[in-house]
């Protein structure tokens, strides 16, 4: 995504040259708004203020994170979820 643009009040139009993809910003409190849809499934990425995100490296993990992951979940067991 590129930063097309900035507003005073600190809105910002971004826009993604390669399908098309166009929101406005605003950080504080955070919201998107889509101006152009563009590809939904499209991987986007950006960046602002020297920081850059290229790309995304996924991997298999190991058993042991799997089991820390459990152990994890199995303290949520008897939360009711729909009460909240």
């Amino acid at each position: 995504m590129d930063l097309e643009k900035t507003y005073p009040d600190g809105d910002e139009v971004w826009h993604c040259p390669t399908c098309g993809r166009r929101m406005i910003v605003k950080w504080e409190p955070f919201q998107k708004t889509i101006l152009e849809c563009g590809d939904e499934y499209a991987s986007h990425s950006g960046s602002k203020g020297g920081l850059q995100i290229n790309s995304v490296q996924v991997s298999q993990s190991d058993e042991s994170n799997l089991r820390s992951t459990d152990v994890w979940l199995n303290g949520l067991e008897g939360v009711d979820f729909d009460g909240l």
